[in-house]
């Protein structure tokens, strides 16, 4: 029985067509499959490039960072080290310097010589230095010295004065 319908011609057609197309089917799976497996592949290294930049990115922003708070860090020490030497240099300027001294000694070591050779010049000298060292007492104490210290261009306004 199976035989006859075997012979016609209209099943053979049908079963043919229904062999061809799940050959096609099988084909088409077989395809498909293949291609999904191509994107999870390229799914996998997308992932895999996904997290190595991303490790990248955050690895650069952490040298940046530290970067840039050693600088901030290098500019508040450098602003520090300024301020210092301004101030070394203030105090340095208002020191008597090597050259100063050595013509100070050198007027004194003159007036010595000659307070030495004019006895009369000595009694003059000493009572006219007694005058001024009292002067210069007076204007090293009292109001008159504080109120000129206060109102010169010259004073600091930090409240650093010496």
């Amino acid at each position: 029985m199976i035989s006859e319908y075997l012979q016609n011609p209209i099943v053979i057609a049908t079963l043919s067509g229904l062999a061809l197309g799940l050959f096609a089917v099988f084909i088409i799976l077989v395809k498909t499959r293949i291609y999904k497996n191509e994107l999870e592949d390229e799914l996998r290294d997308a992932r895999y490039d996904y997290r190595r930049l991303e490790d990248q990115l955050n690895t650069q922003m952490r040298v940046s960072l530290k970067a840039q708070e050693d600088l901030v860090s290098e500019k508040n020490n450098l602003l520090k080290r300024i301020e210092n030497l301004e101030l070394s240099l203030d105090t340095l300027s208002k020191k008597p310097g090597r050259k100063d001294l050595k013509n100070l000694i050198l007027m004194e070591k003159t007036l010595e010589k000659y307070l030495a050779e004019t006895p009369s010049a000595s009694l003059l000298w000493d009572k006219s230095k007694t005058e001024a060292e009292q002067e210069l007492k007076e204007t090293e104490t009292g109001l008159a010295p504080l109120l000129k210290k206060a109102l010169s261009p010259n004073s600091k306004k930090t409240g650093n004065d010496s």
